[in-house]
Formats: C-alpha cells, sequence, structure tokens
C-alpha cells in the first residue's frame, strides 16, 4: 500500500480556509463568533468541566476573549 503524501492538500485546505475567514465582513464575523461561543457555553461537558483550556485567539481566528472571561 502506498502512503500518500498530504501536507499539500492540507496547506490547499489552509489556504482557502484562511482566505474564506478573511473575507468575512466585521459584522459577519462577529454574528460567527457569536455563534461559536454560544454552542461552546451549550455543551454538556464545558458546562461541568472543572478545568477549561483555551488560546487566545487570533484577529483571523475565532474570538476567544469572551469564552476566556466566561470560564473564569
Amino acid at each position: 500500500m502506498q502512503i500518500k503524501d498530504v501536507r499539500s492538500t492540507k496547506n490547499n485546505l489552509r489556504d482557502m480556509f484562511r482566505n474564506k475567514r478573511l473575507s468575512f465582513t466585521p459584522q459577519q464575523k462577529s454574528e460567527y463568533d457569536e455563534m461559536i461561543f454560544q454552542r461552546l457555553c451549550g455543551i454538556y461537558q464545558y458546562k461541568n468541566a472543572s478545568v477549561v483550556l483555551c488560546y487566545v485567539s487570533k484577529s483571523i481566528e475565532v474570538d476567544t476573549l469572551k469564552f476566556i472571561t466566561q470560564s473564569l
């Protein structure tokens, strides 16, 4: 069985989704950020967690500051 190198496929996907995120208006990004925040806060595992780990997002990523603040 031949092993396929998937690095180029992964890089293409990263570029595609990065470009998609860059195309959002500030309002669209804010709406998506809020939808993701609401979904995360509604997850059973989050509600019952004693420890939550989260990274601080970059501007192009989903905003995590509200989630971090909520989790403190």
